[in-house]
């Protein structure tokens, strides 16, 4: 349970760190394709929730090593 709290990404960090746009990023959260919850009217999104997405999209694209 240490640093939860700096664990917790804007949607801001989520655009610079898989270099989409806020659009893109908002949508992908509405679908639930990046977990995410909304503290008011701001989303925060756990670290471990993009790395589960990249996972996913690799799986789902089928992308392969070399």
């Amino acid at each position: 349970m240490a640093n939860e709290v700096s664990d917790l990404l804007t949607v801001d960090d989520l655009c610079e760190k898989l270099q989409i746009s806020r659009n893109t990023a908002y949508q992908s959260l509405e679908r639930g394709e990046v977990e995410g919850f909304k503290v008011g009217r701001n989303w925060r999104i756990p670290n471990i929730s993009i790395s589960s997405y990249i996972v996913n999209q690799i799986k789902k694209r089928g992308v392969k090593n070399g």
